[in-house]
């Protein structure tokens, strides 16, 4: 009887169109998971197009392989379909709030997104920025929407035992998302869970 193949869901909230260099990656890391003997499923933003990814992913693949040695065959076995995406997130972007260079918060943050700590002029000066963005830009509005997509992916994913769970393109106000989407989430497996900081972090 031969066991289930293991599985890595990939999360990329930036991977929104067919193209540009978080898809690249993205496409770069499920060909070394699925070297590696995973299954992998990658899980964007919604306004990504399932139908379009293959095409794209599949180039990247085309030139990786071509770099690699390999034959026509190997890139074959390496070829992905649609079923392989998930558009889920509505938040993008989120460094944009982060206290790495490219970010624009001038305070540490709760896991809801409100801003904590001191100064108290400094901390109030971020809550009214924050008040000021349009609402789909609001701190605490990012956060709650990405833990919410991230616990409905992982509903649809239903992890089992050895699978694995590989956040990218991460910064320090995506795990404030990803830190309060674990403290609801119920699953019947312990969670494996590693995530890739692309972006710059903050240091005290």
């Amino acid at each position: 009887m031969t066991s289930e193949p293991k599985r890595l869901l990939l999360i990329d909230e930036n991977v929104r169109d067919a193209g540009g260099h978080y898809l690249e990656l993205a496409t770069l890391l499920m060909e070394g998971a699925k070297r590696l003997g995973y299954q992998p499923t990658l899980a964007t933003n919604r306004c990504f197009a399932a139908t379009d990814a293959p095409a794209q992913s599949n180039s990247v693949l085309a030139n990786s392989v071509s770099a690699d040695g390999l034959t026509n065959d190997d890139l074959a076995n390496d070829d992905l379909g649609p079923d392989q995406f998930l558009p889920c997130f509505r938040s993008r972007r989120m460094n944009q709030w982060s206290l790495g260079v490219d970010g624009h918060s001038q305070v540490r943050r709760d896991l809801d997104g409100r801003p904590t700590g001191r100064p108290a002029i400094r901390r109030l000066i971020q809550s009214m920025r924050d008040a000021l963005s349009r609402r789909s830009r609001q701190p605490k509005v990012m956060v709650s929407e990405w833990s919410e997509d991230f616990l409905h992916v992982i509903h649809q994913f239903k992890p089992e035992r050895g699978d694995r769970i590989l956040v990218n393109t991460t910064d320090d106000f995506v795990m404030l998302g990803l830190a309060n989407a674990l403290q609801h989430c119920r699953s019947e497996h312990p969670l494996q869970i590693d995530v890739i900081f692309h972006f710059a972090l903050y240091a005290a």
